[in-house]
């Protein structure tokens, strides 16, 4: 299991960001709770690693019922 970011790395990732808890922590885990990779991965997608994860399943799911 992954570790769970600090309050204080949250906060730092929200406050940057202007993002939300949520966005934060997603970010800081698919980015090993690396701040710096974490904010860099927001700007240069803030749909962030849930949407993507969502998105192949949606595809996976089309590909699958017919």
């Amino acid at each position: 299991m992954a570790a769970e970011p600090r309050e204080e790395e949250i906060a730092n990732f929200v406050n940057f960001t202007s993002s939300s808890r949520e966005q934060a922590i997603s970010f800081l885990k698919a980015n090993n709770l690396n701040s710096n990779q974490a904010i860099n991965a927001y700007f240069e997608d803030p749909t962030g690693p849930l949407t993507q994860v969502i998105n192949r399943t949606c595809a996976w799911t089309l590909r699958n019922t017919n």
